[in-house]
């Protein structure tokens, strides 16, 4: 047996949930109705159910980042609703008809059947209705956990979270093992086949492209990560750098994309965000208030974001930090001691200056007891002089 298939075993032990024992469970005609379904359940096919979940989970986990990534921004940007809820309901149909095959059918009808599915799937059966953004996440979510390469405390929680409708009244143990293994086989077959959608696609169009137009293919080679940290960071870097803004807004909505430091460069998401130069990316992350987001904090470099916004001499990136933080430190030194005024008169860039100095920087602190005037002097600078001299 495969470890994945043992995994699976072990989460649909249900001693974690600490039901009561099963003594007696016939005598409460309350609890018939509830246990009643399953009386006529096939259990012997559950075996090869798990091992097809577990092949499923196995292709899920072999996904490349930037896979993942390009297929949360598939779904998020370019699948509209009607196809997303054509591709549930006829996954969730085929989920019924093995389940219509796994019941004796003379005693339970599709009705019954079909009542039963959408509870055991409570949560793909709320995705076929109205759109909401909030449903995409928790689609994409379930996914990225599934794909994860180490399996954590939030993959157990999806593949065990069965309803209480279903779950309060059955003492039968056995049958709430068979709900959990029944909810594995179907929740992982949709999310597997939406992935197999995409990537039909993705496929189907490199074929159609020209062979000059062709794409590489992406390497297949799997990281080794140290951890699931490791593994999120990546994963949004790699989003940051495809800029792919609504899958950072998953990630920032899911509570994965905080203000922290992504890197050992103690550089959170605005530091990576700024040198690529995408401004629609950097006002959401601004405007998105990240959690623990501490707006001077300094890389290990000794640099500010405001450090960082002068030696790329960007004004509409400095322009955007102020905007949405306008208490941002401007006279912040680095390493060398330098503010970022000192640093925009060493890249003689009078517009960065002027924009600095209007913005509440002060102009009379000294790099290495030098002035601001005599930096510009020692350069050359007559702009600069005339501007330190009688600042504008």
């Amino acid at each position: 047996m495969s470890r994945s298939v043992r995994d699976l075993r072990e989460l649909i032990c249900l001693s974690r949930f600490g039901f009561r024992s099963d003594d007696n469970e016939s005598e409460n005609p309350a609890h018939e109705s509830q246990n009643s379904i399953l009386f006529y359940f096939d259990a012997s096919l559950l075996n090869n159910w798990l091992q097809i979940t577990s092949s499923r989970l196995e292709k899920l986990r072999s996904l490349t980042t930037d896979s993942l990534i390009d297929f949360m921004f598939f779904w998020l940007k370019q699948f509209d609703f009607q196809h997303k809820q054509s591709l549930f309901q006829m996954e969730f149909e085929l989920f019924i008809e093995h389940l219509l095959l796994a019941f004796t059918p003379n005693d339970v009808n599709s009705v019954q059947v079909s009542q039963f599915a959408r509870e055991i799937l409570h949560d793909i059966d709320k995705q076929i209705g109205q759109y909401s953004l909030e449903n995409d996440h928790h689609f994409l979510q379930m996914i990225d956990i599934f794909s994860r390469y180490k399996r954590d405390e939030e993959y157990r929680n999806v593949l065990a979270n069965l309803p209480n409708e279903l779950t309060a009244n059955i003492d039968n143990r056995l049958h709430l093992q068979w709900m959990l293994a029944i909810r594995a086989f179907g929740l992982v077959a949709i999310c597997t086949a939406a992935v197999d959608f995409f990537e039909k696609i993705q496929s189907t169009l490199e074929q159609n492209r020209p062979t000059g137009e062709r794409q590489s293919s992406q390497s297949n080679e799997q990281i080794a990560f140290n951890n699931l940290s490791e593994q999120r960071k990546i994963r949004i870097l790699t989003a940051l750098r495809k800029g792919h803004i609504e899958v950072i807004e998953y990630f920032i909505k899911t509570n994965q994309l905080t203000g922290d430091s992504l890197d050992d460069q103690n550089r959170n998401a605005l530091f990576h965000c700024l040198p690529l130069g995408n401004l629609l990316m950097l006002e959401h992350l601004l405007k998105s208030n990240l959690p623990n987001l501490n707006i001077n904090s300094l890389a290990q470099s000794g640099n500010s974001l405001v450090h960082v916004c002068i030696t790329l001499q960007s004004l509409e990136s400095l322009q955007l930090l102020l905007k949405y933080y306008p208490n941002v430190n401007l006279n912040q030194r680095n390493q060398q001691d330098a503010t970022p005024l000192h640093l925009a008169i060493i890249y003689d860039n009078l517009e960065l200056i002027r924009f600095l100095v209007q913005s509440g920087a002060d102009a009379n602190l000294s790099l290495k007891n030098k002035t601001c005037l005599a930096m510009s002097t020692e350069f050359g600078n007559e702009s600069l002089i005339q501007f330190f001299t009688k600042p504008v």
